[in-house]
């Protein structure tokens, strides 16, 4: 073991190597080394200043903050200032008692420093010390508050950041400015305003007003919008952009639009272009905003043209522009709908599918055969949206297309035009029936599901061809098709599919008859149990969980606590933490410690569902058990007791103590909300 001696030469040592090695030495030292480490936060070397930190952060709050403060001070060595300050944001609450009292020092740098400290710290007793830092007269500090206080949407501070607003010109407006603006409060609105015409303030106050303004902001939106000032109409964009949420759809929304509409010449589509190309995102939503203002060919152009070099979550916002247009310019998104661009072509069948144009059919049609699988895929939403009987045909044929996504959208679609109306139901079933038998086993076990999506009457007696067909796949479709129609019906259907060769078919069968939650279903459920088939077996089992029948009770409580461990097993424990079965408290408390550590930690998950408070005592018992994920499950298990005293103070103990982080992470989640309650942002005694 390296000596006292031997530990100050190789701390005092010139090699950053021998350093960095001597600091990670002190890692099991213990509060002894403390001294030392925190002196290493003053290395010249970021590798040794950042070893240092990180075992400086696992000793206590209490021996490592008085230390840190002094750090603080150190204003000859600007390295262990800093790794102070972050060693302090990193201690997080644990830090605030000691940073609360130097808000007042005498020292200005010193009370920057803190504020920064303390606006990087999640506390809820944080946001008055900040507002305290607010009425510092050093503008610096006063300004570094509010940008916090912003930050943090603090409207306890509007009045003061209103007060401080008009004082100077300099950063403490500006910070003022920019807090008002986050917090959004609308009381902040006349005084941005009114900074508006100080030359060297007014982008930051547009900014502003975009967040905080009303309808008498948009006068001034729209003469910023239209000035000769490249850089101010950028900022009156995006103010635009940021305000209209808060206009709604009432006359400030309306005369905003209506004064973009009136303006717009090539000068103005021109400066939307360059915005839409820009990297900020907010900079590109504003321009796809202010473009659907001004409807017409030349906004379509733009959007469209932007369209391909557009990223996936732009896209999505040019189009919900084009979703705007007015009905006499639909044709011109028709007129691109066969664009060489396959982004452009996916998004206007979508639009024109949004808007139910049927002028689009014949080329959406088109575009079915489509060489790309998403453009085929939108098309057929589009189809379906549409509900035009033309589409029908060849929408089924997309039930062969090589990609699940596109057969998914082709099926879909079918189901729509086929529920807009008796006649088109009729028109789709008559085109569906005759394929059940189609040499393609996939495309018939297609159709028989989409019969079983329509639904109607007649359904059962229509598909019982499909559920003797010579083809696993299709007898599984009809199974599906059958237990979506539910009720006696259904399970006198699938009483057929038990005895199945298709082991698939079975447990479809067995998982339909639990969705039918009739205790009709009992006497076919139960011989199941004896399945060859493990998956069978164990959804007999989680079929029983969703019929409330004191025979499917007696077989869960038997299975749960007399099964070997493994999948049935589970599946009985969890069917009774979901439902109300008498008798389930015991059975789960006894499995809460069964030395099979999957089948404890369901009991435990089965508890916490069940929410009975019975169940405390051994929830309680297991934060303390030495397996990690036991505990977790544990934690999961007590949040919804945690109003309860007892599981409050437990957890609050396991976010502080326990070994695991997850396990900390978890209650730390839990008891956060408690932490935050009304009443407890206040300032630290010093």
């Amino acid at each position: 073991m390296i000596t006292p001696e031997q530990l100050r030469e190789q701390l005092a040592s010139p090699d950053e190597e021998v350093r960095h090695e001597a600091i990670r030495s002190l890692r099991d030292a213990g509060a002894e080394a403390l001294p030392s480490l925190i002196e290493a936060l003053g290395d010249a070397s970021w590798r040794v200043r950042k070893a240092a930190l990180d075992l400086v952060l696992l000793a206590p709050a209490a021996g490592s903050l008085p230390p840190l403060i002094a750090g603080l001070r150190d204003e000859g060595n600007a390295g262990r200032r800093n790794s102070s300050m972050e060693a302090l944001v990193r201690l997080g609450p644990a830090a605030v008692s000691g940073l609360a009292p130097l808000i007042t020092d005498t020292d200005p740098d010193l009370r920057k420093f803190v504020v920064d400290a303390l606006g990087n710290i999640d506390a809820p007793s944080v946001s008055a010390l900040l507002r305290a830092a607010l009425e510092d007269p050093e503008e610096n500090v006063s300004a570094a508050a509010a940008e916090y206080l912003g930050r943090r949407r603090d409207e306890a501070a509007v009045p003061v950041l209103l007060r401080r607003l008009g004082e100077s010109g300099g950063w403490l407006t500006f910070g003022c400015l920019r807090a008002l603006g986050e917090i959004g409060d609308a009381a902040a609105a006349p005084a941005v305003t009114l900074l508006l015409g100080e030359p060297g303030l007014r982008k930051a106050a547009l900014e502003a007003l975009g967040r905080v303004g009303d309808e008498l902001a948009v006068p001034h939106l729209l003469e910023a919008l239209f000035s000769g000032d490249r850089g101010l109409r950028r900022v009156a964009a995006m103010a635009v952009h940021r305000i209209l949420p808060r206009l709604g759809r009432g006359p400030g929304a309306a005369a905003l639009a209506a004064g973009v509409r009136a303006r717009a010449d090539t000068d103005f589509f021109d400066f939307l272009h360059g915005l839409l190309g820009q990297e900020d995102p907010q900079a590109r939503a504003s321009a796809a905003t202010l473009l659907g203002f001004a409807p017409g060919a030349r906004m379509v152009s733009i959007l469209l043209d932007a369209l391909p070099q557009a990223a996936e979550q732009d896209q999505e916002a040019l189009a919900r522009v084009l979703d705007g247009l007015p009905e006499t310019d639909l044709p011109l998104l028709i007129g691109r709908l066969l664009d060489s661009s396959p982004a452009v072509r996916l998004r206007l069948a979508g639009v024109l599918g949004r808007r139910g144009c049927h002028e689009a059919v014949p080329l959406l049609l088109t575009l079915l055969e489509d060489g790309v699988g998403h453009v085929r895929a939108a098309a057929a939403t589009a189809l379906g949206g549409i509900g035009d009987p033309a589409a029908a045909s060849p929408l089924v044929s997309l039930l062969r297309d090589p990609f699940p996504d596109v057969r998914e959208a082709g099926m879909e679609a079918v189901v729509a035009i086929g529920r807009t109306s008796q006649s088109r139901l009729v028109l789709v079933l008559a085109l569906l029936e005759p394929h059940f038998s189609a040499a393609d086993e996939k495309f018939a076990a297609a159709a028989v599901r989409i019969v079983g999506r329509l639904g109607g009457p007649g359904l059962i007696t229509r598909l019982e061809l499909a559920l003797r067909d010579a083809r696993g796949e299709v007898r599984r479709a009809a199974v599906e098709a059958m237990g979506a129609v539910g009720g006696v019906e259904a399970v006198a259907a699938l009483r057929v599919a038990l005895t199945d060769e298709d082991v698939a078919v079975r447990r479809e069968a067995v998982h339909q008859l639990g969705a039918t939650r009739e205790a009709s279903a009992l006497p076919l459920l139960l011989p199941m149990l004896g399945d060859e088939d493990l998956w069978v077996r164990v959804r007999s089992i989680q079929a029983l969980g969703g019929i409330a029948h004191q025979d499917a009770w007696r077989v869960l409580l038997a299975a749960a606590a007399g099964d070997p461990p493994g999948p049935r097993r589970l599946a009985a424990i969890r069917a009774l933490g979901a439902g109300k079965v008498p008798g389930s408290l015991a059975v789960l408390t006894d499995l809460a410690g069964a030395a099979d550590r999957e089948t404890g930690m369901a009991a435990i998950e089965a508890l916490g569902a069940l929410g009975d408070p019975g169940a405390l005592e051994v929830l309680l018992a297991r934060l303390a058990d030495p397996a990690w994920g036991l505990r977790a499950v544990a934690v999961r298990a007590l949040g919804p007791f945690a109003a309860d005293p007892r599981v409050g103070s437990a957890l609050v103990r396991a976010a502080a103590e326990d070994a695991d982080p997850l396990v900390r992470s978890l209650a730390g989640r839990i008891v956060a909300p408690a932490a935050r309650a009304p009443g407890r942002d206040e300032v630290p005694r010093a």
